[in-house]
């Protein structure tokens, strides 16, 4: 684009040039002259469509640069995406294996705690059933030291045992009465 382009009226510069004593074809002359220069340094509608064109192509390969940018940043965002977001599975699935591990391990000690409650359980059962004969063995331990206060003497005979009822402490057989017993009538 030119600069400083202007137009003039060249009817009117030609007179004004008439009315300083300029001869009348020398001051038509001189206005078409300096109106020619000036108009060739002017900026038309053709000028105008051009330069627009030249910024319309302009700003299609800037676009069309940005396009293929940002395109490539697309790819590399997608690429690093991807990796990333495997990283993640991976460690996803690193995590699940791990935890895998460890619920079996936990179902591990929770059968061998069901295997110790079980013997706990039979031990429970064993020490009552013990118990329970501990306790007719000593019921029928004191039913015998009961039957045997109360039952014959040992070396008596049948006879006798049933003839002689039971004697108070300190009595002797035959109907003596040991020391420091009191004597009967």
């Amino acid at each position: 684009m030119k600069a400083n382009a202007m137009m003039i009226d060249t009817l009117r510069f030609a007179d004004r040039l008439k009315g300083v004593g300029v001869p009348d074809e020398q001051a038509e002359g001189i206005s078409r002259a300096l109106n020619d220069e000036l108009a060739s340094g002017m900026v038309t509608k053709a000028d105008l469509d051009d330069i627009a064109q030249d910024l319309r192509e302009s700003v299609g390969a800037v676009e069309s640069g940005l396009r293929a940018d940002v395109a490539k940043l697309d790819t590399r965002l997608g690429k690093l995406e991807a990796k990333v977001g495997g990283g993640f599975e991976a460690m996803d699935a690193k995590f699940e294996a791990r935890f895998e591990a460890m619920d079996a391990k936990f179902e591990a000690m929770d059968a061998k705690f069901d295997a110790v409650d079980a013997k706990f359980e039979a031990a429970d059962s064993k020490i009552s059933t013990v118990a329970r004969y501990g306790f007719l063995m000593m019921a029928l331990l004191i039913a015998l030291g009961v039957y045997n206060a109360a039952g014959p003497r040992p070396g008596a005979t049948q006879t006798e045992a049933q003839a002689t009822p039971a004697r108070p402490a300190g009595e002797a057989a035959g109907g003596e009465a040991g020391p420091g017993a009191p004597h009967s009538p």
